[in-house]
């Protein structure tokens, strides 16, 4: 049978441990999080080109929250060159 000093000295390895793994974990999530955030970028400068390329005007999608329980409101802008 274990003694009570043996098992709040397994209960605190079990708990570096596992402090250890989240802070492994939330590494990764950091990492993934700026990885989506650039792929998002290069996909809008991307698309924003061939808009320009083809068509020869910037159109912009905005979305804003409008206030007094409006919600969230989608702006469409066409800016030609």
């Amino acid at each position: 049978m274990l003694s009570e000093t043996q098992i709040a000295d397994n209960e605190k390895q079990a708990y570096v441990v596992a402090q250890a793994t989240n802070e492994q974990l939330t590494k990764k999530l950091e990492d993934a999080e700026k990885k989506v955030d650039q792929l998002q970028d290069s996909v809008q400068r991307f698309v924003t080109s061939l808009l320009v390329e083809a068509f020869g005007v910037l159109s912009l999608s905005l979305f804003f929250w409008v206030g007094g329980g409006g919600g969230w409101v989608l702006s469409n802008i066409q800016i030609g060159f």
